[in-house]
């Protein structure tokens, strides 16, 4: 039957996601995302390849697993929470709230980290 107090929490969940539009913004700013990795690539096609992913939830690729850490180690560093994957993958996964103020934050920190590897 499950339990009913999780039961209670996500309809509550359902209820802030529908009331503030978050599905409708995670759309737009997934936009905004998706074309600035592709910009973020275009821009250091030597160390970013393959760049990918549905809005907001994506993945780039680094030349190694070694360069792939390093630059997880120093995103993570200037305050980016992202995460390796794969042989050579880094992923981002924001919550729903991520705003398009939050993907600028983080397309500042990327510029920074690649030019730091």
């Amino acid at each position: 039957m499950g339990d009913p107090s999780k039961l209670f929490l996500l309809q509550k969940v359902i209820e802030v996601i529908k009331r503030d539009n978050l599905l409708e913004k995670t759309k737009d700013v997934g936009k905004f995302f998706q074309q600035e990795l592709a910009r973020l690539q275009s821009a250091h096609s030597s160390k970013l390849s393959q760049a990918r992913g549905l809005g907001t939830f994506a993945a780039i690729d680094l030349p190694n697993a070694d360069i792939r850490d390093q630059f997880v180690a120093k995103a993570v560093n200037l305050g980016l929470h992202c995460g390796g994957c794969g042989e050579k993958s880094v992923r981002f996964r924001p919550a729903l709230i991520y705003g398009k103020k939050h993907a600028e934050i983080t397309f500042d920190i990327l510029e920074k980290t690649v030019k730091q590897i």
